[in-house]
């Protein structure tokens, strides 16, 4: 039930509103489901500058893209793509500096 002011009779009203059936209606919760397991990789970088070299290491890895383009005569980059999260022990990784 409704009611509205009555000196306002020439205003016109939208009414907006949900309500729950069921015995003629459904509700169909949406979730996030799981993916399963993918694929993880370690990850080693190092480089060396002036002597003086520097590695940092990525414990646990997952991959979103890997491309390999085939041309025959073209110089070509693959193109590879990924992210580094935390393992089980919550590090990333770790960073080595020569000194």
């Amino acid at each position: 039930m409704y009611g509205f002011n009555s000196s306002q009779n020439n205003v016109p009203v939208l009414v907006s509103y949900t309500y729950a059936d069921s015995v003629n209606g459904k509700k169909i919760s949406i979730t996030n489901q799981l993916l399963g397991n993918s694929p993880q990789f370690l990850a080693v970088f190092t480089e060396t500058f002036n002597g003086k070299s520097m590695t940092v290491t990525l414990n646990s890895c997952m991959s979103s893209k890997l491309s390999l383009v085939t041309k025959l005569e073209d110089f070509t980059i693959p193109a590879f793509d990924f992210m580094a999260f935390a393992d089980s022990a919550n590090a990333i990784g770790s960073i080595s500096i020569e000194e």
